[in-house]
């Protein structure tokens, strides 16, 4: 009999797959078609393309009720996280055969191209994108000092969120440059800036997935099929890796881990100062990359390494600045805010400043993690993934699941299968409280199948996460094991030591 290291998983992936269509199809084409998704404005697109229009008519079994809704919403997203993690186990050390790749990257285009065509009331956020991209690229207006508001009669305004049309953009200047030429190649149909959109955000999620395979095979080539797995399947790497910026994010740090790999550390400052000015939730992984030359007191590289960084970043403000009250604007609406402006582990209501204590914790954490490095990049990439969950899960809003594409990308980086279970956990628990906030509205009042609210949830999972570690490391202690070879070895085997 053949050992689970040798033997071949591409008709257990086959099937994997082929169940994992199943959730994914649910909340591509029928989430949508709700009562709450059905009020944005954006269902007037519908029409504009013969899928759309033939999904909306298909008599297709929308729950129409809250109670069915919140069980499937549950349903389908156990399903969906539990066959995402089922082919992680199945492929954790497995030797990456031609067959088995072939499998994972068919089904990861099959699952792209489903939301690639979703219908288009999916998410409004990619239309305020194309709104505030089309202010500098149609309006010749300052994104960062000018509101959608201003344009009414822009084609795109109906369709982005009132909620923040009001306001200048939020999202940092790296950004702004590849949405300000999206929007100005994209013309003014709405329907081709969706797909433009889309289908750029997906081909930088495939090029994010070809670093981490070229990353993989220098690191850990057995890790390779699973690596893959862990960022593709990943049903929030799925669905929103096509509509949100975090991508891009991803994108510029994994350009920065390739250029750490070649030992370009100089260089390397500059994607990584890109990604920090995308969004700001990568900014600490900076500063653990910085605090390896403290750690060696290379004092001269350490300054070279912040000049790249701040000259990039100077560089990259400067077609946007008219004063300094831009960088005050967006330290203020930045992700660093976002605790305080949302629910987060840090907003449960307990009577301690808890957002401040969190906040030190990560302060603490990027210091040990900096200062502890071992020279290495698997060690620093390790660092990253530690600072990054800690941020995502207790230092933003914990419905904004989108957030933990860049966790999820790091992590696939990483052999160690304690924080790649706590990712799937977690990204789970925060992909369902996402979807439960958003697929209800006050004319379709959410149900009332919890009676305690959702972040004490989010935070309960949390705990448990943590005590399933525990416990897993206690019984290989038990057995006088080490506990990185305990009792799971036959699911998450080390790929050097198979």
């Amino acid at each position: 009999m053949k050992s689970h290291l040798t033997r071949n998983i591409s008709p257990y992936l086959v099937l994997l797959g082929l169940i994992l269509l199943l959730p994914i199809s649910f909340f591509a084409f029928l989430v949508p078609l709700t009562p709450a998704r059905m009020m944005r404005d954006s269902v007037a697109l519908f029409a504009d393309l013969p899928i759309w229009s033939a999904i909306a008519a298909a008599p297709l079994p929308i729950p129409q009720n809250t109670q069915t809704l919140g069980l499937l919403l549950i349903v389908m997203t156990a399903l969906a996280f539990g066959v995402y993690g089922a082919a992680v186990v199945l492929s954790w050390g497995a030797k990456p055969t031609r067959g088995s790749r072939l499998v994972a990257l068919i089904f990861t285009a099959v699952f792209w191209l489903i939301f690639f065509w979703a219908l288009p009331n999916i998410n409004t956020d990619i239309f305020n994108f194309i709104v505030r991209g089309r202010l500098a690229a149609v309006h010749q207006s300052n994104p960062y000092y000018s509101a959608a508001d201003e344009f009414p009669d822009d084609p795109l305004y109906p369709y982005a969120s009132k909620r923040f049309t009001h306001a200048p953009g939020s999202k940092l200047p790296a950004w702004m440059v590849i949405n300000t030429a999206l929007a100005w190649v994209a013309g003014d149909d709405p329907t081709v800036n969706l797909l433009l959109y889309r289908g750029a955000l997906y081909l930088l999620s495939g090029a994010n997935l070809l670093m981490i395979g070229v990353l993989l095979r220098k690191l850990y080539p057995q890790h390779l099929l699973s690596g893959i797995l862990i960022y593709a399947w990943n049903p929030i790497v799925i669905i929103f890796s096509g509509s949100k910026v975090d991508t891009v994010m991803a994108f510029y740090l994994l350009i920065g881990a390739i250029l750490l790999l070649a030992h370009r550390r100089i260089l390397a400052m500059i994607p990584l100062a890109l990604s920090a000015l995308t969004k700001l939730l990568t900014l600490p992984l900076a500063a653990v990359t910085l605090l390896d030359q403290v750690r060696l007191r290379d004092w001269r590289r350490l300054i070279l390494e912040s000049l790249a960084f701040g000259i990039t970043a100077i560089l990259i403000y400067l077609p946007y600045t008219r004063d300094t009250g831009i960088f005050a604007y967006m330290l203020d609406v930045g992700e660093f805010a976002s605790a305080k402006t949302g629910e987060s582990a840090s907003t449960v209501g307990l009577p301690i400043p808890l957002d401040l204590i969190l906040t030190v914790g990560l302060i603490i954490i990027v210091l040990v993690v900096g200062l502890r490095q071992d020279g290495s990049l698997p060690g620093l990439l390790r660092g990253w993934a530690i600072v990054m969950l800690y941020f995502s899960i207790f230092l933003v809003p914990i419905s904004k699941s989108w957030y933990f594409i860049t966790p999820i990308t790091i992590v696939s980086l990483v052999r160690n299968r304690y924080l790649v279970a706590l990712t799937v956990v977690i990204s789970s628990a925060s992909f369902l409280i996402n979807y439960w906030q958003t697929s209800f509205s006050e004319v379709f009042p959410s149900p009332n199948l919890f009676r305690i609210p959702v972040y004490y949830i989010y935070v309960a999972t949390i705990l448990l996460a943590g005590v399933a570690v525990a416990v897993g490391a206690f019984l290989a202690r038990r057995d006088g094991r080490n506990p990185f070879r305990g009792r799971l070895d036959r699911l998450f085997a080390d790929p050097k030591e198979s």
